[in-house]
C-alpha cells in the first residue's frame, strides 16, 4: 500500500470510530431514539460497500458443521465462568437492578431476547467486525493490535449513553467479539456471541446502562 493510501485509511478510521462517537455524545439527546434506525442504515452501507467487492465472499462467512461447533463451544467456555462473575457482580454492585427486566416486565423481556441477536448484534457486527476488518485489513499486521483498536472502537461507539458502564463492557465487548472474528473469520459467529452477551446483559440487569431510554 501506498503511504497516501495508509494516511487517508488511518484518517478514515479514526474519523468513523472514534471522532464522530465522541461528536454524537454531544448530540446524545437530540438522537435518543434515532439510534437504532441510525445503526441500521450504517450497517446497509457497510453491507452494500462489502457486497460490491468481489474479494469478500459472504458464502466463506459460513462454517463448516464441525468448526461452528468448535467456535460454539470456545464461546460458551468463556461466557459461563464470566457471565458467572458478572452476575455476582450485578447482585452486589446494582441490587435495585438484578433481574428486575425479566421479573416485572416478562413480555417486553421476551421481545428483547428474541430480536436482540437480529435486530441489534448483527447490524453492530457488519459494521464493527465485517467492514472493520476488510475496510482497513491493511492497517493492522498483528492480530493483537487488530483486537486492541476493534475492541477500543466498539467501546467508543457506546460513550453515546452518557455512562461509564456502557463503553466499559462494550470495550470489553469488543476484544471478545475481534477475536472471535479474527478465529472464525464469521460474522455469523461473532452476531450469535454477541447476541449471547446482549441477551444476558439485559436478563441481569447492565441492560439499563445500554437502554436509548435512559441515555444521561
Amino acid at each position: 500500500m501506498n503511504p497516501e493510501k495508509k494516511i487517508y485509511l488511518t484518517l478514515e478510521c479514526a474519523v468513523l470510530f472514534f471522532i464522530l462517537p465522541i461528536g454524537l455524545y454531544f448530540v446524545r439527546f437530540a438522537l435518543q431514539h434515532k439510534i437504532i434506525p441510525l445503526v441500521w442504515i450504517l450497517s446497509f452501507a457497510c453491507y452494500f460497500y462489502l457486497h460490491k467487492h468481489t474479494d469478500f465472499n459472504w458464502h466463506h462467512q459460513k462454517l463448516s458443521q464441525q468448526k461452528f461447533k468448535t467456535e460454539l463451544r470456545n464461546i460458551l467456555l468463556i461466557f459461563l465462568p464470566c457471565a458467572g462473575i458478572l452476575s455476582i457482580g450485578a447482585w452486589l454492585l446494582l441490587p435495585s437492578r438484578f433481574l428486575v427486566f425479566p421479573r416485572t416486565e416478562p413480555g417486553l423481556w421476551l421481545l428483547i431476547m428474541t430480536a436482540y441477536p437480529f435486530a441489534a448484534a448483527f447490524p453492530q457486527e457488519i459494521i464493527f467486525r465485517a467492514f472493520f476488518f476488510y475496510r482497513y485489513k491493511t492497517l493492522f499486521q498483528h492480530p493483537g493490535v487488530w483486537m486492541v483498536v476493534n475492541g477500543f472502537a466498539f467501546g467508543f461507539a457506546h460513550v453515546f449513553y452518557g455512562n461509564w458502564w456502557a463503553p466499559t463492557l462494550a470495550t470489553l465487548g469488543g476484544f471478545l467479539f475481534a477475536y472471535r472474528y479474527l478465529r472464525s473469520r464469521s460474522v455469523w459467529m461473532t452476531t450469535i456471541e454477541h447476541g449471547l452477551w446482549g441477551q444476558f446483559l439485559f436478563t441481569i440487569g447492565y441492560g439499563w446502562y445500554f437502554y436509548n431510554g435512559n441515555i444521561q
